[in-house]
């Protein structure tokens, strides 16, 4: 059968033409409804086709009819049905938006919970919009939180004993947050709390160590290869002052270097240069900052001093300035014996003796006002200079200084005014040190513990030696 549009020549009874596909049957006759035969093979062997539309239409539409005799015919062709293109489109971006809105809903909770566990945080590099933190987001901080028990402080005991001995860091009410340090021979005298750090000389080692608040104990690396003498640490514990001596053939060298609060960043401030042939050779023993950290006073210590001496002595102070090195003399303080500057950097003290008698002075250093006050007859000695936390009132030391008769007198002076007021007339004893303050109360040491000691006496509080304390904001 002869197709009537491409002129193929088919066989008898076809339906269509095999080239072109034209229908080969009268438009009288229309042709039986088409049948999907089911698959002569396997999925796996089956031909590609397209993939499915992601967003198929609501009813599923009929197979297309099949094409329509081209050539013309009293019998109009099946008018072909047009896809609903829009409508599947309108639908299908309809689904997109709900699937959308319905995973950002889902996502929220597991979006807030990696968030608040990490928070982003900008590196130096990046340039990003300012982030306001939500309460869920909790960013590092350098300073540890205190706990409630620690709002009142932190206590520092030594703990004598065995070849070894504790240091007992102590937070009063609060037992189960105490803690200790095994140390060596500890300087009790040495002992410098700065900013969440307590820094002591180890007799033993010959070396600084620093202890933490929570218990923690290093070594500090020291600045200098010739031998340490003394050191002292500003108030927030960031910097350091280091006095050493160095041996050399023909003189001897003394230095004050600065660190950090860890023994790094070493500075030379200052040194002086000794001929071994003359007769005076002075230790540089730094004993405070000035508040601002600019200024650094020392005392110049001679060698071969000895003795029945019963305080450390810091005698002949200077001011070096910490950023060229100049070193100046207090005016008028050549002569004293032991030295000490108020927490405020108003008031510098000193004692001196007049007559064999020890006598305190006190130095405005504003105003360059000064008081003296006498010392008590029949008391050859003083020391253990101590400033209040506030720097109004000022404690220490007088004593006999007979080892065949000793005794010791407590006094208390107010600064402002110069009033003397005897906290302890009489305290018999072979071992006793002014060690500090405890709020607001001098605590003496001696061999049975550590007691307070004010205008209503003494109140005994341990049997171990009260070394400090850290406030209650670090």
């Amino acid at each position: 059968m002869h197709c009537p549009e491409c002129g193929t020549n088919n066989r008898e009874g076809a339906r269509f033409c095999a080239q072109c596909g034209t229908p080969l049957v009268l438009p009288s006759s229309p042709p039986p409804p088409p049948t999907i035969p089911p698959p002569s093979r396997p999925d796996s062997m089956a031909p590609s086709s397209p993939p499915p539309d992601p967003f198929p239409a609501t009813h599923p539409s009929p197979p297309p009819p099949p094409p329509a005799p081209r050539s013309s015919s009293s019998s109009a062709p099946s008018k072909k049905r047009k896809f609903p293109w829009l409508l599947v489109l309108g639908l299908g971006l309809g689904l997109l938006v709900l699937c959308t809105l319905g995973g950002v809903l889902l996502a929220l909770p597991w979006l807030r919970e990696t968030f608040s566990e990490a928070p982003f945080i900008p590196t130096a590099t990046e340039e990003v919009a300012e982030i306001t933190p939500t309460a869920e987001i909790v960013l590092p901080t350098e300073t540890p939180l205190l706990s409630p028990c620690e709002q009142g402080g932190r206590h520092v005991y030594l703990e004598p004993g065995g070849a070894t001995v504790n240091l007992r860091l102590e937070t009063p009410g609060c037992p189960e947050e105490n803690a200790w340090v095994e140390v060596f021979r500890i300087d009790q005298h040495s002992v410098r709390i700065g900013g969440n750090r307590l820094y002591y000389w180890d007799e033993l080692l010959y070396t600084v160590e620093l202890i933490t608040r929570d218990g923690q104990q290093q070594t500090v690396p020291s600045p200098t290869e010739g031998t340490v003498v003394a050191f002292t640490v500003t108030p927030d514990g960031n910097r350091i002052a280091w006095g050493s001596y160095e041996e050399r053939d023909d003189d001897i060298i003394a230095r004050v270097h600065e660190t950090d609060g860890w023994g790094g960043q070493p500075r030379l401030i200052t040194e002086v240069a000794y001929d071994l042939e003359e007769f005076r050779v002075d230790n540089l023993i730094p004993f405070a900052w000035s508040p601002d950290q600019e200024r650094l006073y020392v005392a110049r210590r001679g060698w071969g001093m000895g003795g029945y001496i019963l305080f450390r002595p810091l005698p002949n102070p200077a001011v070096v300035e910490v950023a060229s090195g100049e070193m100046e003399a207090v005016e008028g303080a050549a002569q004293c014996t032991e030295s000490a500057l108020s927490p405020d950097g108003e008031t510098f003290a000193c004692l001196e003796y007049v007559e064999n008698v020890p006598t305190l002075r006190l130095w405005d250093i504003a105003g360059g006002n000064e008081r003296r006050i006498p010392g008590s007859p029949g008391f050859s000695q003083a020391g253990d200079l101590h400033f209040s936390p506030d720097g109004s009132a000022l404690a220490y030391v007088e004593a006999r200084g007979d080892p065949a008769d000793e005794y010791y007198r407590i006094r208390q002076v107010d600064v402002a005014t110069g009033a003397v007021t005897d906290l302890v007339e009489r305290w018999d004893a072979d071992y006793l040190t002014l060690i500090g303050w405890m709020e607001e109360l001098p605590v003496v040491v001696t061999e049975g513990g550590s007691e307070r000691v004010g205008p209503e006496g003494r109140a005994w509080f341990s049997a171990d030696w009260f070394l400090g304390m850290w406030p209650a904001s670090p």
